[in-house]
């Protein structure tokens, strides 16, 4: 609890000692262990299955006096192996992208959205619903209308064990995790849920895997959301790296985030872990 506060808390963001000792700490437990069969093997992906509080925490910040996890492994979390779905045809790109830029019921607006939807809508080939065409309704008819293999909203959103305090906001209502979740089920061939400038409840252990509940519950093989609150400048950069490497590239889902981790890390303008460390890939890492 004390790395997650280190690194998620804004005041210890010009303090690197702070996390990294945490960080050193918590690799010296669960990793270090392992360094020789992950070396014998040619380990480049961790699968991770967490429980209790390392359910609220970002394995990529763990640390071992040189480099953080994140540089030497690609990651993924899932809450059992048997719930983890094999990939989608990634050729077979149907997607929904939406969005909101302005400040809407309340919350502040998401300057950088504008570019990551439109990078997002280039990258996968796809038309983008933004601000007043991302109303609930016109949502929920695209889910009744189409099939998509892809599902990106990049809006304010939270999740938490309890459905009723789970919501992502569209810009005249909000989608309830109930409702969302009705939404995929009519998905035959879903393979990614991704939710940008959506946070996990900081002191929940079952946020961020009760988001992977929803959507591999729903039939989608993979599911890529945040432990906190990020900044939207970094995710707008984070983001479409992300997409290249995955539909470009034609790297996993995994290095496909690994590569767009580092990318934010080596920027100095985001190297603090607060920026690249919360993103989250649930379920099918390839």
């Amino acid at each position: 609890k004390q790395f997650r506060l280190q690194l998620e808390d804004f005041e210890f963001i010009y303090n690197q000692e702070d996390h990294r000792e945490s960080g050193q700490i918590l690799e010296g437990w669960l990793i270090d262990p392992l360094k020789p069969t992950l070396e014998e093997l040619n380990v480049d992906t961790l699968v991770i299955i967490p429980d209790g509080p390392l359910r609220t925490i970002p394995f990529a910040a763990f640390y071992d006096g040189e480099s953080f996890l994140i540089e030497r492994f690609a990651l993924a979390a899932t809450p059992a192996i048997r719930l983890t779905k094999a990939s989608i045809e990634k050729q077979k790109i149907s997607a929904l992208i939406g969005g909101i830029t302005h400040g809407v019921q309340g919350f502040s607006p998401l300057s950088f959205v504008g570019p990551e939807l439109d990078e997002v809508a280039s990258i996968v080939d796809h038309p983008k619903m933004k601000n007043e065409t991302f109303k609930l309704d016109q949502v929920e008819a695209s889910f009744d209308n189409n099939q998509f293999s892809v599902v990106h909203f990049a809006t304010h959103g939270t999740f938490s064990s309890d459905f009723r305090k789970s919501y992502i906001l569209t810009y005249d209502d909000k989608l309830t995790m109930g409702r969302l979740e009705d939404a995929l089920g009519d998905q035959t061939g879903l393979d990614m849920l991704v939710l940008s400038a959506c946070e996990t409840a900081a002191g929940d252990e079952r946020a961020a895997l009760g988001l992977a509940g929803v959507a591999i519950q729903a039939g989608a093989s993979s599911a890529l959301a945040s432990l906190w609150a990020i900044s939207d400048e970094g995710t707008a950069s984070l983001i479409p790296t992300f997409y290249e490497g995955l539909y470009n590239d034609d790297l996993s889902k995994a290095k496909s985030l690994q590569r767009a981790q580092i990318k934010l890390l080596r920027d100095p303008q985001f190297n603090h872990p607060v920026f690249w460390a919360p993103y989250l890939l649930i379920g099918n890492w390839n």
